[in-house]
């Protein structure tokens, strides 16, 4: 159990009891869509991931006229069922699209319309239905964005599940062949090592852990965090993986945008372990930061509790499949 060893040096927090750590299988997928231009690249990469590995897939939409209703002057009460009958209609045409997308690669693909928030009730329906990812289009666009999008950030803060954010510059191949996946002593950072070998069985995809450290740090500081790339390595041999572990040193975002970029990685892999809104993330979480700044998408993996969302009905439509 020389495993066993390393990990308690290092991640003393996940020692009691310890054995190698799998995840569910990666078998279903949920895809949360909304009207903008990132929530179409979200379509389609969720197409071609379910695609490419064997991933059953959902589309889901909310009709929210509870929050229509807040946002408009006057009476609403009165013409508030001819809205919702507007808003289903627009969902509907959503939803159409996201299944033309599915169906031109031969994909099959359930559609949900929900009823009430599209994040509360993509996450409710996510959890009752055991789903492996949440998909979700990002408006991130650039180092100066101060927000990822009110779906992508409810939808962070209210998910346990992994959450993989599509922005508008996303670019990915199919199938998948590299990750790139944040690493540090961190539960959240174990998590979504966890998160990355599971796409990574069978061998089909190279893994890459990077750790970086600050580049302030002195070499004796950097000698003592070096044990940790063995760690990660021997553990993930374990699991029957085979990756490679890096240091590097500098700003953490930049370091893994380079790394994504030389790696010509498809997927970053970042845990967080506080509260995930995006307008109070804590240190050391680089989720908000990275879906900023790296130009493939990428899977914001949980560690902590997190809000419970409100249960809301679903409504039933006769093209839910």
């Amino acid at each position: 159990m020389a495993c066993e060893i390393c990990v308690r040096d290092l991640w003393p927090s996940l020692c009691a009891g310890y054995s190698v750590y799998c995840m569910r299988p990666f078998n279903k997928l949920f895809a949360a869509i909304d009207k903008t231009r990132a929530s179409q690249n979200a379509i389609d990469y969720a197409v071609r991931l379910a695609l490419h590995e064997d991933t059953t897939l959902t589309f889901c939409h909310a009709v929210d006229l509870a929050r229509e209703a807040n946002g408009r002057a006057g009476n609403f009460a009165m013409d508030n069922l001819a809205r919702l009958s507007e808003l289903r209609r627009e969902g509907r045409a959503l939803l159409d699209v996201a299944r033309t997308a599915a169906d031109g690669r031969a994909v099959p693909a359930r559609l949900l319309e929900l009823g009430g928030s599209t994040a509360a009730s993509t996450v409710n329906a996510a959890r009752s239905r055991g789903a492996s990812a949440i998909v979700v289009g990002t408006e991130a666009a650039g180092r100066g964005a101060k927000s990822v999008g009110a779906l992508a950030e409810d939808v962070l803060r209210l998910s346990d599940l992994p959450v993989i954010l599509v922005s508008r510059r996303s670019s990915a191949a199919a199938p998948m062949t590299s990750i790139v996946v944040a690493i540090d002593s961190s539960p959240a950072a174990k998590k979504a090592l966890d998160f990355a070998l599971d796409l990574a069985e069978g061998g089909r995809v190279q893994v890459v852990a990077v750790h970086v450290r600050p580049r302030h740090e002195t070499d004796s500081a950097i000698r003592r965090n070096m044990p940790l790339l063995g760690d990660i390595v021997a553990y993930a041999a374990k699991r029957g993986i085979k990756i490679e572990a890096s240091l590097a040193r500098g700003r953490v975002v930049e370091e893994l945008a380079s790394a994504v970029k030389v790696l010509k990685a498809d997927l970053l892999v970042v845990g967080s372990d506080g509260p995930c809104s995006l307008r109070g993330l804590s240190f050391p979480s680089i989720a908000k930061y990275a879906a900023h700044e790296v130009a493939v998408p990428v899977a914001v993996v949980r560690a902590a509790n997190v809000e419970q969302p409100r249960k809301y009905q679903r409504i039933e439509l006769s093209i839910a499949c």
